[in-house]
């Protein structure tokens, strides 16, 4: 059994010379943006490989409020060309190193917790799993479905981020908090049958940071007044093939969201389809 006991870094904020600029202020100055929303906020990010850690460098720059990582696996030597990790991590649990290594990236006092267990073993112990969002970053879409199921019911967001075996493509898809609208097994109906990636797997830094740049505008849309007229978004570093940035549909048929009730599909409801593929973090 996984210590459910966190490690637990407040951070503190930055002070700045002149009063009139915090370490925000930079993005404070984009439209739409709400900075008292992000730092209000308290996050969810399931799994700290690849993607959580350019994910969590992100939002800890960006100063949210309060981050908790979950993840049971432990960092090895192949991790460190594309995970914030260093050589004295190694042998140790990912979640707890990542809130350490993130510590340093935090300027706004964001408060990092870190959890040695995967979010099912988190359900299992009966914790606090609510949230203002989540991210969730994993190669098993056993977790992508039990964190589907679980939020959905909760009318919570969740983002749910990949990248392909080529590390050449990557996509996002938001699962949005309100009634009616299309769930994980909407957009990836193959992937209900629990599939693993595989765990030697290429992946390099460059698809993790462009998509977990998509990941974190997405945060922000679902948090203040940044525009977004998507809920998947595919892209290709190479482009030989197109980026796609669609509105996936809710399917009625869905064998994973149509089991909880929160009403009637909604009027017009498209069923198209987000193609599925491969994931490794």
């Amino acid at each position: 059994m996984y210590s459910t006991s966190p490690v637990k870094i407040v951070t503190e904020k930055v002070a700045s010379p002149d009063q009139r600029f915090a370490v925000t202020h930079r993005q404070e100055l984009i439209a739409g943006f709400n900075q008292a929303s992000l730092t209000n906020a308290d996050g969810i990010m399931i799994g700290a490989g690849g993607i959580g850690s350019e994910i969590g460098e992100g939002l800890c720059r960006k100063a949210v409020g309060r981050l908790r990582i979950f993840d049971h696996d432990v960092v090895e030597h192949t991790n460190l060309n594309r995970q914030h990790f260093f050589a004295a991590d190694i042998g140790e649990n990912k979640a707890c190193c990542l809130v350490r290594n993130l510590a340093s990236h935090c300027h706004g006092g964001t408060t990092l917790e870190g959890y040695p267990m995967s979010f099912e073993d988190a359900l299992a112990l009966d914790m606090d799993m609510s949230a203002a969002f989540v991210v969730c970053g994993v190669d098993n879409s056993e977790a992508r479905v039990a964190a589907s199921r679980y939020y959905y019911r909760l009318g919570i967001p969740v983002i749910f981020i990949a990248v392909d075996m080529l590390a050449e493509c990557g996509h996002v898809f938001v699962q949005e908090s309100t009634p009616n609208t299309p769930c994980f097994g909407c957009a990836f109906p193959r992937s209900l049958a629990g599939r693993k990636a595989p765990c030697f797997v290429p992946s390099a830094k460059d698809i993790l940071k462009v998509t977990a740049g998509i990941a974190l505008y997405a945060v922000d849309s679902l948090l203040m007044d940044r525009h977004r007229n998507w809920n998947y978004r595919l892209h290709h570093l190479a482009g030989f093939a197109p980026d796609v940035l669609t509105t996936v549909g809710k399917d009625s048929k869905c064998a994973l969201c149509s089991s909880i009730q929160q009403g009637s599909p909604a009027v017009g409801a498209t069923t198209r389809r987000a193609s599925t593929g491969s994931a490794s973090l």
